[in-house]
C-alpha cells in the first residue's frame, strides 16, 4: 500500500490483500500473523467493524509473544481506539506492556505516531527510558484531565 503512488493501485493490492488473508485463514486458522494481517488491510480499507475487532482479539490470542504480531495489533488498536470498547481497550494496553518486553524502542515509536505517550507513561516498565517524557506529560496535562 505503502509503495503504491496512484490511490486506486493502492486500494485494489489491499483489497487483494485481503482476499488472500482470508484464504490463509481457511487454511491456518490458528495463524496469528493472517489475523494480525486480515485486521490491517481492514483498517487500510476503513473498515473497522466487528470483523476488525474480531480478527484483532484473534491475533493477540494466538500469537501473544510475537513481535510483528503485537506490533500490528498496537498498529491497528491505536488507529481505532476511539472505537474499541473499554474491554478490547483494556487488551490494548496488556498488549503494549508484553510488546514494551520486546522491542521498547519499536513500540515508542509505534505509540509516538498517534500521541498516545500517556499509554506508554500508565505502564510500570524499566526497559522504558521515558521517565522525563512521562514526567512533562504529566505537568502539561491539565489538573481535571488526571486521573
Amino acid at each position: 500500500m505503502h509503495a503504491a503512488t496512484d490511490p486506486a493501485l493502492a486500494i485494489a493490492a489491499v483489497r487483494s490483500a485481503n482476499a488472500h488473508f482470508y484464504m490463509t485463514l481457511i487454511e491456518r486458522p490458528a495463524s496469528p500473523f493472517a489475523w494480525a494481517n486480515l485486521a490491517l488491510s481492514k483498517l487500510y480499507l476503513d473498515e473497522l467493524d466487528d470483523e476488525l475487532f474480531a480478527a484483532l482479539r484473534r491475533a493477540d490470542e494466538l500469537g501473544p509473544w510475537e513481535p510483528e504480531v503485537q506490533q500490528s495489533v498496537l498498529f491497528v488498536g491505536l488507529a481505532a481506539w476511539h472505537k474499541l470498547g473499554t474491554a478490547q481497550q483494556a487488551a490494548m494496553v496488556r498488549t503494549l506492556e508484553r510488546a514494551v518486553q520486546r522491542n521498547a524502542t519499536k513500540v515508542t515509536e509505534i505509540v509516538k505516531s498517534f500521541s498516545r505517550l500517556d499509554l506508554l507513561c500508565a505502564i510500570n516498565n524499566s526497559k522504558l527510558k521515558i521517565e522525563d517524557t512521562c514526567s512533562r506529560l504529566q505537568k502539561s496535562e491539565p489538573r481535571s484531565n488526571r486521573s
